[in-house]
Order: C-alpha cells, then structure tokens, then sequence
C-alpha cells in the first residue's frame, strides 16, 4: 500500500506561518519597550542633571553660604520645587513624580527628602554616604564644598513583559550628583 506523502504535508504552511508571525510579534514587542525604556531612561537622566544643577546653585537661588555654612541643606519645600518642576520635564502630575534628594554637607549627610511616590515603589537610591561619594567632594583652602544627590525614579507597563509573563512593570532610576557652590 503506497500512501501519498502530500496528504500529511497538508496545513503545514499554515503552522509555520502561525509560528513565524509570533516570532514577529515578539521581536516588534521586545523592540517596542527597548526603545520605550531608552527614550525614558534619556527623559530621566536629563531630569535629575537639570535639577541637581538647579540644587548647586545655593548661593544663586536659595541665598547660601558656602563658607559660612548657611542654607546649604535641603528642605521640604525645594523637594517640593523639584518635583514641580520634573513634572513639567518629564509631562506628568507633580504628585506622582518619584525624586529623592541628598545633601552632603562637610562630608556628612545633612538632609535627605524624598517624595511620597518614592516609598511604595522600591527604585535603585545609592547612598550619597558612601566612601566612593565623600571621595567627589572638593575641597579648597581648607573649605569644604557641599555635595547634592538627585535621583529620579519611573515605572512603566512593560509590553513584552506582559506577553511572555514576566514582570509586568519596570522601575528606572537615574542619579546625578554634583557639588554645589
């Protein structure tokens, strides 16, 4: 008995076709959050740089001394200022802006606020306290200059996390440090 080797070859290319067109899929998903989390990640670093220069500038906008020590730490309501403004940078409502704030006064940490967003949501903070900080702070004549910490922080709904059961949302964060003057 000779059988007919097209009869068990039919529907084939409907299986592959199926399987081809769900690799594609998962390529233009998987495309889709990479481009999505590197455009966040750029609005994110570009946040924290702007405000962390906002920060340095004590003695311009919020009356410091340097030498003297005075108003170098920050407050509740710069955080409140600086949230106020990342919402505009990053086109969101300034409650739900996710931003911590350190200060590093003498080689000590002053002041550090974080915004209520920030604490149900667990993001990547480094400690300002840290050696490899203390070791940025300049020093000259024997005056020491005050270090500041932003770190911005966002979650979004991750696509191809969603389609391949993963993790369906993913937290950024970007830290920028600078000292003031």
């Amino acid at each position: 008995m000779r059988t007919n080797k097209s009869v068990f070859q039919q529907g084939s290319f409907t299986v592959e076709l199926a399987l081809v067109l769900i690799v594609l899929c998962l390529i233009y998903l998987f495309s889709t959050d990479l481009s999505h989390k590197l455009l966040m990640q750029s609005a994110l670093d570009r946040t924290s740089f702007a405000l962390v220069n906002i920060l340095k500038e004590r003695t311009r906008y919020y009356q410091g001394d340097v030498q003297n020590n005075i108003n170098l730490n920050v407050d509740d309501g710069q955080l409140v200022e600086m949230q106020s403004l990342a919402s505009r940078l990053l086109d969101q409502e300034s409650s739900s802006v996710m931003i911590n704030i350190q200060s590093l006064v003498n080689k000590e940490l002053k002041s550090g606020v974080k915004s209520e967003a920030l604490k149900s949501v667990n993001c990547n903070v480094p400690d300002i306290e840290s050696d490899e900080f203390k070791d940025l702070v300049p020093t000259e004549d024997g005056l020491v200059f005050p270090l500041y910490s932003v770190t911005v922080c966002e979650t979004y709904p991750s696509w191809f996390g969603a389609f391949t059961n993963s993790s369906e949302t993913l937290t950024l964060s970007s830290t920028s440090v600078m000292p003031g003057r």
